[in-house]
């Protein structure tokens, strides 16, 4: 058994270093308690803006077809507003999207943790800066900013936005009807106060784009529609305030692939449009900018502070102020990005490792010193000048002081998995005795260097990373030291090359199909029972080669089959019924069971094929689901008869919850178990099966990969990672009808749990559970999980920031998942569910 403190040791350490992930690459960027900055006037350009966001609306759907928006178009030509592209940063979503315009920065990573759509936001936007504001349009959106005391919303339920709707751009005009409601009811401090926000959400093309496509004429035609009320809107503008110092942006939170879906950084997604006209607007101006630079934008002309985060930058040609005014906004730009920029020097020191490329306090001293010399001689556009050209410098020190100890952590959490796997490696090979607890003159040299850490270190779990792998590099005897580089000869090779695979996996489920291949080569490894090889040896080569083709087949929910899965049980009948002869008479009975349920399996399948809504066939299969366990519980323990009937008690549930070729998959699967089972027993021929289980290969180096090989081969076969994605739920509709998330996620866990608990019974009732296995177990899982440690992504769509966060976690809990399942797997074959009388073999 593997020593207990190494087991303590071990689940400290993956705790560490699982949470390590989060403290190195997904901080936020918000930082609390910032002075706010902002323009000054007693004439701000525009006393209200009028933000119109077209959500999911593509930067060409709208400038190459002027026929669609000739409102729009008619203020470009005439030279009344300005325009051009506005790059919206990945993840291409709403809610991010439309934070980088309200509070100018990109959506806070860390909120990965806490859902990114539950939470509203709770920093420094437009809106609170803002003395009054309004909101109307989807739920989705609005309830981000609602909380703010001074927000009015008046918004529609999200079960509104229907994909399969050809009448969605009704929810736009709801909109616009709400809106010229609400202007018509203003009291006159709205009416004739300043620095009033107005934001309207329209989703209905984003929907139109999900369900129709943006080449569809529902989709364009929304824009038609769009632009017409955008027209009766600026009218109604005007006679309700007639002022002429209403300002309007219209825009878009992200664009659109061809086949309607957002969230990557195609240029179709990230290319959004943006128009700008009215009161304060330099109109005539074609411009370029980042989605997060509206945010200033927009504040500029409110004269209102800019958002305490705000990451963007004001482009002056954009204004049609005084050259004073515009010092002072590019001035206020300036303070907020160095009160940025402060609180992280602050915070981060001066580290040696810092690039040279980030702005100094000296540097920021000495602009703000000339910036200010400038403006006290009146020469304004001097300022503006001098400071709007190191604003781009100033953005990416923003940048690169977030990130500036990541390198570093990076480093000493390497170290932390490289000194853990050398002490796994060498106890496992020459155990020693390991003291937890650090002697005093580690414990010296430990307080010593947190102390001179705490000099340069911020936060605690900085000096843990750094403290980590000094504590684990200690326990290691040094005469065991000496033997490392005979461990690590060229023998090791395979076993990397077989970790390097199974990370490219992750990303391409085709490369598993080498998996494969190992499995066709394995027994060329064992030397005991090579007579029993050359007799299956086809058979093995066939069996295991056939495996390989199903990580190129498309996922089992894109490819539905549902009369295929009622062949396998079929086939596992046939199977059976053939090998009877090999079992104890007394055994039959067993048999005859086993392939009655196999056939009713299978009848139960076909026959929802044909009549899918009969409620007696969902009992009926409710029935079935455990009626094979029943079988299992009246086995004797540790015997052949138990394995082929827990066997069957996991396939058949199996082949019920499947919708294309996945119960061929594990049919396949199950034959190639068994002829391993056969070859890894000490007992050949049909001896095998009146004798208890046994093994006599448990030690042997090549098997020791399997259990990672054989359970990501089988879920990289049938769909995705835990093929939750690929998961198709009309397999479902032979249990259930309606929809109901509990059965549904119970059914799935099923699916899921079933091929792989299948693999541990097998690997169990041959392998022993030696320390050489529990060790090489830990040691591919975390030589795995360092992998995709340097694989993390803090940047693009959600789903590649969740699937580097999902595949790290999987890799360092697979080893603790493998060692349960093992013990699951001894407990369901050891266990005795009954008294031996009632054993089907004594009945």
């Amino acid at each position: 058994r593997m020593d207990i403190k190494i087991g303590i040791l071990g689940v400290l350490v993956h705790l560490i270093l699982l949470y390590s992930i989060f403290d190195i690459y997904y901080t936020s960027p918000i930082i609390e308690s910032l002075s706010a900055h902002g323009p000054t006037s007693n004439d701000p350009p525009a006393k209200r803006v009028f933000l119109i966001s077209a959500d999911g609306l593509r930067y060409d759907t709208i400038m190459e077809n002027k026929e669609l928006a000739p409102f729009l178009h008619s203020l470009i030509d005439t030279r009344e507003a300005s325009y051009g592209v506005s790059h919206s940063h990945v993840p291409t979503e709403s809610r991010p999207g439309h934070i980088s315009i309200v509070a100018g920065f990109t959506e806070d990573v860390s909120a990965v943790t806490r859902g990114w759509k539950e939470n509203p936001v709770t920093f420094d936007t437009l809106f609170n800066r803002s003395i009054e504001a309004f909101q109307w349009g989807s739920e989705d959106i609005t309830h981000l900013f609602s909380n703010i005391r001074q927000v009015r919303t008046v918004y529609f339920p999200s079960q509104w936005e229907d994909f399969s709707s050809l009448e969605n751009y009704k929810l736009d005009e709801w909109v616009f009807d709400q809106c010229e409601s609400s202007l018509v009811n203003l009291s006159p401090s709205s009416i004739e106060g300043t620095a009033r926000f107005f934001f309207l959400h329209l989703v209905a093309i984003d929907t139109n784009g999900h369900g129709h496509k943006p080449d569809s004429p529902i989709y364009r035609d929304n824009l038609r529609i769009v632009d017409g009320r955008m027209k009766r809107l600026v009218s109604k503008v005007q006679q309700v305030f007639g002022d002429n110092k209403s300002a309007f942006l219209f825009t878009s939170d992200h664009g659109m692939t061809e086949w309607g879906s957002h969230g990557g950084g195609s240029p179709q997604e990230t290319n959004t449009p943006f128009l700008a006209w009215g009161s304060g607007v330099n109109g005539g101006v074609k411009e370029t900018i980042d989605q997060v630079d509206l945010c200033p934008f927009i504040a500029s002309l409110l004269a209102i502070p800019f958002p305490t985060n705000n990451h963007g930058r004001i482009h002056l040609n954009l204004l049609n102020t005084s050259s004073r005014y515009q010092s002072s906004a590019v001035m206020a730009n300036f303070l907020q990005l160095k009160e940025i920029i402060s609180h992280q020097i602050s915070h981060v020191g001066k580290r040696w490792w810092l690039s040279s490329e980030a702005i100094t306090s000296t540097a920021l001293n000495s602009l703000l010193h000339q910036a200010n010399q400038l403006a006290q001689r009146g020469r304004f556009s001097a300022v503006s000048s001098l400071v709007s050209s190191q604003l781009p410098l100033l953005q990416r020190s923003v940048f690169l002081y977030h990130r500036v100890d990541r390198p570093l952590l990076s480093i000493l959490v390497s170290f932390s998995f490289f000194s853990f796997l050398l002490l796994l490696l060498l106890s496992s090979s020459r155990p020693f005795p390991i003291r937890l607890l650090p002697s005093l003159k580690l414990s010296f040299l430990l307080l010593t260097i947190s102390l001179i850490s705490s000099f340069f270190f911020v936060s605690s779990s900085h000096i843990i990373y750094l403290l980590l792998p000094i504590y684990l590099f200690s326990l290691i005897p040094m005469t065991h030291l000496q033997s490392l580089p005979q461990m690590l000869s060229l023998s090791f090779l395979p076993s990397l090359l077989l970790i390097v695979l199974l990370n490219l996996s992750f990303y391409d489920r085709r490369i598993s199909s080498f998996f494969a291949l190992y499995l066709a080569i394995l027994p060329l490894s064992f030397h005991h029972n090579r007579h029993f090889f050359s007799k299956f040896s086809k058979l093995w080569y066939l069996v295991s080669l056939s495996l390989s083709p199903f990580p190129f087949l498309p996922p089992c929910g894109v490819l539905s089959l549902p009369l295929a899965s009622s062949v396998p049980p079929l086939i596992l009948s046939i199977c059976i019924r053939n090998i009877q002869c090999l079992f104890p008479s007394h055994f039959h009975s067993l048999i005859n069971h086993i392939i009655s349920l196999s056939l009713v399996t299978s009848s139960l399948i076909f026959l929802h094929a044909y009549i899918p809504s009969l409620s007696l066939l969902r009992l009926l299969s409710w029935f079935s689901l455990p009626l094979p366990y029943i079988i299992v519980c009246r086995t004797p323990p540790r015997s052949p008869s138990r394995l082929l009937s827990l066997s069957v008690a996991l396939f058949l549930p199996y082949s019920l919850l499947s919708s294309s070729y996945e119960s061929l998959y594990l049919l396949l699967l199950l034959v190639f178990l068994s002829l391993f089972t056969l070859l890894s027993s000490s007992h050949t021929s049909s001896l095998f099966f009146h004798l208890p289980l046994s093994s006599s290969i448990a030690h042997s180096p090549s098997l020791f990969p399997l259990p990672h090989l054989l359970t990501f081969l089988t879920l990289f076969s049938t769909g995705n990672l835990a093929s939750l994605s690929s998961f198709s739920p009309s397999s479902l509709s032979r249990f259930i009808s309606v929809f109901s998330p509990f059965t549904m996620a119970s059914l799935l866990i099923i699916k899921l749990l079933s091929p792989i608990l299948l693999i541990f019974v097998h690997l169990r009732s041959t392998l022993s559970s030696s320390p050489s296995l529990i060790s090489s177990t830990l040691l591919y899982s975390d030589l795995l999980s360092l992998l995709f440690f340097y694989q993390l992504r803090d940047s693009g769509s959600w789903l590649d920031i969740g699937l580097s966060i999902a595949h790290f976690v999987i890799s360092m809990v697979s080893s603790l998942a493998f060692y349960l399942l093992f013990q699951l797997s001894d407990f369901l074959l050891s266990y005795s569910f009954c008294s031996t009388s009632k054993h089907i073999s004594n009945a």
